[in-house]
Formats: structure tokens, C-alpha cells, sequence
């Protein structure tokens, strides 16, 4: 298999690994988004509660109180972005 094909793997273990710890398994609650940034994305990791909550809204663009699949792409997409840059 492909590093490419890996990668992608592991993103959506991850996303997965999270989102089963509250609610629906298909979504991330503002709880396991917390959780999964302070555990696998220390360089995207907010301070406070305010701040996730801030973060949270920001990449909850449907509006319906959690973080899907393709919203918490759209993030490490982003981070991804910002790493290369570098």
C-alpha cells in the first residue's frame, strides 16, 4: 500500500478512534474535538474553553452542534497547508 494510501488511513482511524466516545460515531462532539486536538495536533491545540468553543463554531459550518468527517478535513487540510508552508 501506497504512503499516500496510509496516511489517509490513519486520518480516518483517528477521526473515527474519537468520535466514538460520545454520541453519534459519525461526528465529532466539542468534547472529542478538544480531546483529539490536545492528543494528535499539540500545534493546533486551544488554551481555553472559550477559544474551543470559538474553533469549534468556526469549523461547524452546517451549524448542527458537531464536527462531521468532511468538516474536520476541511482542518487538516488547512493544518496541512500551514505545515508545508513552513
Amino acid at each position: 500500500m501506497s504512503e499516500l494510501c496510509l496516511s489517509m488511513g490513519l486520518i480516518i482511524d483517528t477521526f473515527e478512534k474519537y468520535s466514538k466516545k460520545e454520541g453519534d460515531k459519525q461526528t465529532l462532539t466539542r468534547g472529542e474535538l478538544s480531546e483529539l486536538l490536545h492528543d494528535q495536533m499539540p500545534i493546533a491545540e486551544c488554551k481555553c474553553q472559550h477559544e474551543v468553543c470559538e474553533f469549534f463554531q468556526k469549523l461547524d459550518q452546517d451549524k448542527d452542534g458537531v464536527v462531521d468527517f468532511q468538516e474536520f478535513m476541511a482542518l487538516v487540510s488547512v493544518l496541512t497547508i500551514i505545515c508545508k508552508g513552513k
